[in-house]
């Protein structure tokens, strides 16, 4: 079974889950064409919504109307039961958004809400129950009528509430009571009557189930994409690239396909997901699409990263190869910034997204995913370039030649650059384009993922996101005022002609367009100014000098910018838009900034729990952090935590000083306008016309307030301010202040509500007096405008706030990692200085000119140096005398061993001559020969003992160990009766030492598991080299007869040996060479199993740091 399908059969299961996900995409399919039986379009969730409206009026109304007859009073007054029903009213959250009037047949009684709309012709009732829709201001309401006595009178009660209050856009449909077109819906009472019609609502799927319809979609998506992603990592694990990026590639283009076949007809849907487009150069994209797409290139660029192995060893020692691939590793790095700058230009140039940075933290939804979508790109364009520039590493090439390799990819970019069309000086890309390459490569090569690289990253992240929003949201400004004045070159001139009291059609249509896109428009005719939209006009002799003989020409100019355009030679347009403040992109940084750490935070969980960076990316976060990062952690969290109270006190403080601010400017302005007011009528005796003045006073007074300007007649009608102007309902007065204030006091009230809109309100009200009579009510409310300008203010303080703590957290961030290494610094040293301690050698001292805790620390380790040097010298003076010592011992020993059989021959020998017996001379030639044999003993006894004593110094190199093992295991490999193993891996790793010493320990090891293994076995060594972090490990593994446990402690000990023969210095050797070059040695035995001795090789830093 190949590896193709050994995967797929072990990840069989997998295709249960593409069954599911397109199961549930024919299911999908099939609601989209029977939608409508399930009373899921547009039309039928408005009327269903209204239905609930309607329901929910006509009961409250029926328990209104069975209230009112429990209401007692021993006075039967009416003005009493209405007191207890506003009370009961007030105290029943039911009647929340509802307005009820109560009239008898002369006049108005009650009513019990502010922004209440009052028809003469509600009263009198004569009878009759009434019910309908009626629309006001754009909005629809529906309200109901109703007769009921109170004690010997009959009083109408009107009670209505307004109905789609949630509908956005309520020009897409009309109700109606009678029946217009035959789609036209039906809206029913609980008793399936009909009240009224719905038309015009459209059939397209409602906004809630469009929403829905498109979530399911993208967990299908989803569903299907997983198995392609588990496949694809499997053959990337298993090294099989070509499979993996062929699976992944198929997996990216059949989403991509279905997601674009799932919204084909947007205008099926009713989502902000694909009311939104994008206009890229190839196609026009939703902003689904452009989701899936995005995460799309963010998975691959992840798969890239962690799972794909960029390896070019081979190419090593090719000349050509180890540059031109690096070259091209930074032109695909180009390349990406470039489509990721192109990617900015449609979204923000080019299309309807506009970032409004005046009010970040109230953006439409669809901003924020489309923020999300280019984050994601982004973080993409850095997976890929931080691969790219881990393979260009792996050539080893030094700073010098990268850096001339960049420069290069730079220079083929920019003969490219006109091509894009980012419309960015080719200086400022090129310029950001290396910075961002530069600190890749320096960020590779510091090789400490810590804290401060992530917050590094996020700067550079957020800086060129807000970057690019501000630059393209400037050059959308300027295609607008292209288009704009495109569009009047095409018409004829005659008919751009303005007169002194006229503008012609095409010119109104150029004022209304740049009216819609906040723009100012000056129109010059034979130089004189026929339209301004703005009084701060340029000047036109300005306009002409700047244009010269040119059509057109832009200019900036006290942060204005202008496009002056000759139309004709006597008429000449100016548009212009403020340019935005840079304080708003950096608003807009602070605001990514801040969501880019919380990201990363919440991340770092994860990642801590289910391993999701690639190892490269992984922040270096141990279990016991050092006293470093602690400081760090808890400097910048008390930090952070004082940040976030003081600016939650001051927003909420802020909001609450606004109100405070809003109420005492409406008291200021309403208490020297009404009397200034009542003095213009001051000389009137007619009340009507003095109300006539004074609706035409405030009329003209209009504009010179921010504040919206109402008058209420004295039975609490609000008067026409245009009197060219008819209406069929009256807005009535403020029921708490006219019932309340019905007397002459001229007192100004404030007071706190909501309108229909559910947004509250401040309103300031006033009596206006004629001679010491009131006549009318005053009322200043906050309108739209102070509204905005209120929120606006907010904005900008949380902008200011957030702009200043970042900049603070960044500093506070640097200050804490300086104050962290002021303290651990001198720690480090002596922990390093405290390693670096060895026995009988100079240990120098530690420099520390400061007398606090750590100077005291410091001079205590001095002290304790000195301390250790002397009582070395005199352990090393023991040691020596004692070594000397067992030394003799030992050399007289083994002289004395091959001297006593020595004496015996040659005592024989003289024997043998005293007696005279035969011929001497084979004896006296097996005693030489014996004599010799023994002499020979001796001078190897000493040879040994002297190479223990002074070993050779070592020629230390950069050893390939993986050549040099193989070369040891060829010289042993031949023998007939062991089988001598070999498993290197095929990494080449690169050590540093003596290569003839590391051969002699080699040998040494594989001589001793040779001669451990007995007999009457078939032997079996076995050699493994491997890695393990920065250290190369070689065990040699026997079946031998092992080591018992007692002789095992004296293994390394010179002259112990556990064979017949020999010094017992071979081992002592061994860990002697090892331990010379920073190593270590060690062994593991079982008995009548083998023994395996493990040899601790550090790795060279250059070669061991290369992923």
């Amino acid at each position: 079974m190949n590896l193709f399908q050994q995967i797929i059969y072990n990840y069989s299961s997998w295709f249960k889950l593409w069954l599911v996900a397109f199961l549930l995409l024919f299911f999908g399919k099939i609601y989209e064409r029977n939608y409508i039986q399930l009373n899921h379009d547009h039309g039928h969730f408005l009327k269903l919504s209204c239905e609930q409206d309607l329901q929910r009026l006509i009961k409250s109304h029926s328990k209104l109307l069975r209230q009112i007859p429990k209401f007692k009073d021993d006075y039967a007054q009416v003005s009493n039961i209405i007191l207890q029903l506003n009370t009961y009213l007030k105290n029943s959250s039911e009647f929340e958004n509802d307005y009820i009037l109560i009239c008898d047949n002369e006049r108005l009684l009650y009513w019990n809400k502010e922004e209440t709309f009052y028809d003469r012709n509600w009263c009198p009732c004569f009878g009759e129950e009434g019910r309908g829709f009626f629309d006001e201001n754009s909005k629809y309401y529906f309200g109901l009528k109703s007769e009921v006595s109170i004690f010997d009178s009959k009083v109408c009660i009107t009670h209505y509430t307004r109905v789609l209050r949630n509908e956005n856009d309520p020009s897409i449909f009309e109700l109606l009571q009678e029946k217009k077109n035959k789609d036209d819906l039906s809206i029913q009472d609980s008793q399936k009557k009909v009240i009224g019609y719905i038309t015009n609502s459209g059939s397209s799927l409602s906004t809630l189930y469009s929403n829905y319809l498109l979530v399911f979609y993208l967990l299908i998506l989803l569903c299907l994409y997983i198995p392609f992603h588990i496949f694809s990592k499997e053959f990337f694990i298993k090294n099989n690239f070509s499979w993996g990026v062929l699976i992944w590639l198929s997996g990216a283009l059949i989403s991509i396909s279905i997601s674009q076949w799932m919204v084909y007809n947007t205008e099926f849907y009713d989502s902000i997901l694909t009311h939104s487009k994008i206009n890229t150069s190839i196609k026009q994209y939703t902003l689904f699409e452009f989701l899936i797409i995005c995460s799309l290139i963010f998975h691959l660029a992840y798969v890239f990263n962690k799972y794909y192995n960029i390896s070019f060893q081979e190419y090593k020692n090719n000349h050509w190869i180890q540059y031109l691939i690096p070259l091209l590793n930074y032109i695909c790095i180009v390349l990406s910034i470039a489509i990721y700058c192109s990617s900015f230009k449609s979204v923000f140039s080019n299309s309807s997204f506009n970032f409004d940075l005046d009010r970040l933290l109230f953006m439409p939804a669809e901003n924020y995913i489309m923020l999300i979508s280019l984050i994601l790109l982004l973080l993409s364009i850095f997976l890929i370039s931080h691969k790219l520039n881990l393979s260009t590493l792996t050539f080893q090439l030094k700073f010098k030649q990268r850096f001339l390799l960049q420069v290069g990819a730079f220079v083929i970019i920019s003969s490219l650059y006109s091509f894009f069309k980012l419309e960015i000086h080719i200086a400022t890309f090129i310029t950001s384009a290396f910075i961002f390459i530069l600190l890749q490569d320096f960020f590779i090569d510091y090789k400490q993922n810590n804290i401060l690289w992530l917050i590094s990253w996020i700067l550079v992240i957020s800086f060129l996101t807000s970057g690019l929003v501000f630059h393209y949201q400037n050059i959308k400004k300027r295609y607008q005022k292209n288009s704009l004045v495109e569009n009047l070159k095409s018409i004829q001139y005659e008919s751009i002609d303005s007169t002194e009291t006229t503008i012609s059609k095409s010119l109104s249509t150029l004022i209304s367009q740049a009216n819609a896109l906040k723009l100012d428009l000056y129109v010059y005719e034979d130089d004189v100014l026929k339209y301004s939209t703005n009084f701060l006009r340029p000047d036109i002799f300005w306009a002409k000098r700047s244009l010269g003989n040119s059509q057109s020409v832009d200019k900036q100019i006290s942060g204005l910018e202008y496009q002056i355009t000759r139309i004709k030679p006597n008429f000449i347009i100016v548009t212009s838009h403020k340019i935005p403040s840079i304080i708003k992109a950096i608003s807009l940084f602070s605001y990514l900034f801040t969501t880019l750490i919380l990201i990363s935070y919440l991340l770092s969980l994860l990642n801590q729990r289910y391993n999701l960076l690639p190892e490269s990316l992984q922040i270096r976060m141990s279990d016991k952090p050092s006293l470093r990062n602690r400081i760090q952690f808890y400097v910048i969290l008390s930090i952070v935590i004082s940040f976030l109270t003081i600016a939650l006190v001051t927003v909420f403080f802020t909001r609450r000083s606004e109100q405070e601010i809003t109420s005492e400017n409406l008291t200021n302005k309403i208490k020297y306008f009404a009397p200034d007011l009542e003095r213009s009528i001051l000389n009137y005796s007619s009340v009507e016309d003095a109300n006539l003045t004074l609706t035409d006073r405030i009329r003209r007074s209009l504009s010179l307030f921010d504040y919206k300007i109402e008058y209420f007649d004295n039975e609490g009608f609000e008067k026409t301010l245009n009197p060219q102007e008819e209406k069929s309902k009256f807005k009535l007065c403020d029921p708490g202040f006219y019932f309340q204030y019905q007397n002459n006091n001229p007192e100004i009230v404030l007071n706190k509500y909501k309108d229909h809109e559910g947004n509250i309100q401040i309103s300031a009200l006033r009596n206006i007096l004629l001679n010491n009579q009131k006549i009318g009510t005053l009322k200043m409310s906050t309108g739209f405008a102070a509204a905005t300008s209120g929120d606006n203010r907010l904005t900008n303080l949380i902008n200011t706030l957030l702009n200043i703590y970042v900049f603070l957290f960044l500093i506070s961030a640097s200050l804490a990692t300086f104050l962290a290494s002021s303290i651990t610094s001198p720690l480090n040293s002596l922990s390093t200085r405290i390693k670096m301690m060895r026995l009988g050698k100079k240990n120098e001292p530690l420099e520390w000119n400061g007398q606090d805790e750590i100077g005291v620390l410091i001079n205590d380790y001095n002290r304790m140096v000195e301390q250790l040097d002397e009582s070395v010298e005199m352990l090393a003076k023991s040691e020596r005398d004692s070594a000397w010592r067992e030394m003799a011992k030992q050399v007289a020993h083994e002289i004395k061993n091959p001297l006593t059989p020595m004496k015996l021959n040659v005592q024989y020998l003289q024997q043998q001559i005293k007696s005279g017996q035969g011929d001497i001379t084979e004896l006296a030639k097996n005693v030489s020969e014996s004599l010799l044999e023994q002499i020979e003993g001796l001078t190897q006894i000493a040879t040994e003992f002297s190479n223990f004593a002074k070993m050779p110094t070592a020629a230390n190199e950069k050893v390939l160990i993986n050549d040099l093992i193989s070369s040891v295991h060829d010289l042993f490999r031949k023998r007939d009766d062991i089988d001598i193993l070999l498993t290197i891996p095929i990494d080449e790793l690169y050590v540093y030492c003596d290569r003839n010493q590391l051969v002699r320990v080699l040998n040494n090891l594989i001589n001793n598991a040779i001669q451990a293994i007995p007999d009457n076995i078939r032997g079996k060594i076995l050699i493994q080299l491997e890695r393990k972090g920065n250290k190369a490990i070689v065990s040699i593994k026997d079946n031998g007869i092992g080591i018992p446990e007692e002789m095992r402690p004296k293994i390394f000990l010179p002259n112990f040996t556990t064979k017949t023969s020999g010094t017992g210095l071979g081992l002592a050797m061994c860990q002697q060479i090892v331990e010379s070059v920073n190593g270590h040695i060690n062994f593991t035995s079982v008995l009548q199993e083998g023994t395996t001795f493990y040899v601790y090789l550090p790795l060279m830093k250059d070669e061991s740091d290369l992923v």
